[in-house]
C-alpha cells in the first residue's frame, strides 16, 4: 500500500514539476530530507496516514478498499 502512495505523491510531483523542496515546504513538520528518503524508497519510518496527508496538500484524495481474500 505504502508502494502505491508513493508513485501516486511522486508522479504527482512529476507531471506538477513540484521538486522535493517545495513538497516539503507544502506539507508542515515535513522535511526535505524526509520526502528525499520516501522518494528514494526508504519509507519504514514513514506511515501510511502521513502519505495520505501529503497526498491531501496535493489536492489528491486516496481511496483504500478491501477485499475478502480468497479461501486456500
Amino acid at each position: 500500500m505504502k508502494a502505491k502512495l508513493i508513485d501516486k505523491i511522486k508522479s504527482e510531483c512529476e507531471r506538477r514539476k513540484i521538486s522535493q523542496r517545495k513538497l516539503a515546504s507544502l506539507v508542515p513538520v515535513l522535511t526535505h530530507d524526509r520526502v528525499s528518503k520516501i522518494f528514494n524508497g526508504q519509507v519504514g519510518h514513514m506511515t501510511v496516514d502521513k502519505l495520505i496527508e501529503i497526498l491531501s496538500h496535493l489536492n489528491i484524495r486516496a481511496n483504500i478498499s478491501f477485499r475478502k481474500s480468497k479461501a486456500a
